[in-house]
């Protein structure tokens, strides 16, 4: 994508005035009039207008196939994927890297091979086939190598393994990130050495090499720091927040957090504000400070409401009812717990539905609305039956079983108690 002026709307509105102007004088160049069409779709796509600037791209390429033009067909083919990628459209996407890959392929340029094929990888990725995603990483890493791009292979390796971590296989993950990483501090690369150590740090984390984890996400830090890449700044934060929370630094985990949030509010990065917000609510929430954890929280919500983030919002409602709950105030708690069972259901989020349930029945237990909390663990018991998952089965049949201790029906209580066990026994 070409950069834009410094005031992109207007930069926009200002290039499809002159677009508009050329199409209608009398005799409009056809690779002029492209040019026009792939910079005008270009200021579009820098501010994140993507259906207006797939529209112009699209008119850009009938152009360019009906008069036979090349010159930056293989940009506007690869800018196509990416919007198309972006909008979860990844088969359309992988169509057009696919051509680009063939272009560069017939013109024997190498380097635009890799490119698409690393592209093509970042496609199957996202569409969840991992071994395909694989298949053509390595293949652009061959590539690299036979050319010697040391930081066209840095970032491959760095792309396998981060599918390595994805499949659970850390160890090789670490490798090629150890790998990458190598290459990145030979050539003095440090934006690729920040990429690195912050993903081996979320391996360290994942293993609770807590240790190991501060140490990648502290260098990660200074390095952001140099580069002035205050969006690595944030992230480094975050994650040393949640390590110190871990370690029991609570302090040190609070001052981290606020940090990042201090930096995505200063660059209106409202999902990153959101997100600290949350995590400062749960350390409020781990020091017993429930009033501070439901303001932060609210903050939360009311970020997740505005950028229309329904999953937010359902974590959201589910934690304040929590929050309510353990203090006893069990009427606010299922207000929360059932606007949280409401979004989930919006989603078709089956987990969260059972997750609520099973909230809203602890709840009526507490209470000793027994008729309510069984009609709510059974409910919970019956989604997963008919998922056919057995995550957290066996606590839903021991919360049925003391239901029914409850309300004398001790032949039932057994009953559940005994499936309870057998499920167990059997996971």
């Amino acid at each position: 994508m070409t950069d834009t002026e410094k005031n992109p709307e207007e930069t926009l509105h200002a290039l499809e005035q002159e677009l508009l102007a050329y199409k209608q004088s009398e005799t409009p160049n056809p690779e002029e009039l492209f040019r026009k069409y792939f910079q005008t779709g270009d200021a579009a796509y820098h501010i994140s207008n993507l259906p207006l600037a797939l529209e112009y791209y699209l008119q850009a390429l009938a152009l360019a196939e009906q008069n036979g033009i090349q010159k930056r067909l293989t940009a506007l083919l690869n800018n196509l994927g990416i919007i198309y990628s972006r909008q979860g459209q990844v088969d359309k996407a992988l169509e057009y890297y696919q051509r680009v890959l063939q272009m560069e392929q017939e013109k024997g340029d190498e380097e635009g091979q890799a490119s698409a094929l690393a592209n093509m990888g970042i496609a199957y990725q996202e569409k969840g086939s991992l071994q395909e995603a694989y298949k053509h990483y390595n293949q652009a890493l061959e590539i690299h190598t036979t050319r010697n791009d040391r930081i066209g292979q840095a970032r491959q390796l760095g792309n396998m393994a981060l599918i390595h971590s994805t499949k659970g296989e850390f160890d090789e993950a670490m490798q090629k990130h150890k790998q990458a990483l190598s290459i990145c501090q030979e050539l003095g690369e440090l934006r690729g050495q920040s990429i690195q150590l912050s993903n081996m740090g979320l391996i360290y984390h994942i293993q609770r090499n807590l240790t190991e984890a501060l140490q990648s996400h502290a260098e990660a830090l200074e390095i952001s720091k140099k580069l002035g890449d205050i969006d690595g700044q944030a992230t480094s934060f975050s994650h040393l927040g949640l390590i110190y929370s871990l370690q029991g630094n609570l302090e040190e985990a609070h001052e981290s957090h606020q940090q990042a949030l201090e930096i995505y509010s200063s660059t209106g990065n409202l999902p990153g504000q959101a997100a600290q917000l949350g995590n400062i609510a749960i350390l409020y929430r781990k020091q017993k400070k429930i009033p501070q954890a439901i303001q932060y929280l609210r903050q939360t919500l009311n970020i997740h409401v505005q950028i229309g983030d329904l999953q937010g919002q359902a974590s959201d409602f589910g934690n304040l009812g929590v929050l309510y709950a353990s203090r006893g105030e069990y009427d606010e708690g299922l207000k929360y717990y059932r606007q949280a069972l409401e979004m989930h259901n919006k989603m078709g989020n089956v987990n969260g539905q059972v997750i609520q349930l099973g909230n809203i029945g602890e709840i009526y237990y507490r209470q000793e609305k027994f008729t309510e909390s069984l009609e709510h663990f059974t409910q919970a018991l019956e989604t997963l039956e008919r998922i056919g998952s057995y995550e957290n089965r066996a606590l839903f049949r021991r919360n049925a079983a003391k239901v029914y201790e409850k309300l004398g029906q001790e032949e039932e209580a057994q009953k559940f108690y005994d499936l309870a066990d057998r499920e167990e026994q059997t996971q």
